[in-house]
């Protein structure tokens, strides 16, 4: 039995430092120089989350600059005074009930 660099003994006498030729995965290896992430269900579930999160924000956005525009209490298309009512429900509503259902 001998002992490795690492310290860890190897039974078969075979073990040899990882110098430069020693070193995975080597240049005509078939496994990536680099390993990839698998996508589990959590991440797409968290991938989703934060796409809804940003799209959420952009939604704030818009509205804090049609506010600061003087334009958030109409309606972007037609102009039409948009409800109190409807503002309190979703701060980002941009359309009329009648420019929606067009």
């Amino acid at each position: 039995m001998s002992v490795g660099a690492c310290g860890c003994s190897t039974t078969s006498g075979a073990y040899k430092s990882a110098g430069p030729d020693n070193v995975w995965p080597k240049a005509n290896s078939s496994r990536p120089a680099t390993m990839t992430a698998v996508s589990t269900d959590a991440d797409i579930e968290r991938t989703r989350l934060l796409d809804a999160i940003e799209g959420d924000l952009a939604g704030v956005s818009t509205a804090m600059e049609r506010l600061d525009g003087g334009t958030y209490f109409t309606c972007v298309t037609c102009q039409n005074p948009l409800a109190d009512e409807a503002l309190a429900q979703n701060p980002t509503l941009s359309l009329c009930p009648s420019c929606q259902n067009a």
